[in-house]
């Protein structure tokens, strides 16, 4: 997988957005550290991305 953080950061609000959970975003604490966890993704090493996302689900 390759890509840009910056990017990555700017489309995960936007992607947040679209599928319509921008409030439960805002007011649910849990689903805000969940998506800040992926936005930090990017600066796991290599090997441990699956495993990251797989722990997320």
């Amino acid at each position: 997988m390759k890509g840009c953080l910056f990017h990555w950061t700017q489309a995960m609000p936007r992607r947040i957005n679209e599928v319509g959970l921008k409030t439960t975003y805002e007011r649910r604490e849990a689903v805000h550290a969940l998506m800040r966890k992926l936005m930090a993704v990017p600066f796991l090493p290599g090997v441990h991305i699956p495993r990251a996302f797989s722990t997320y689900k």
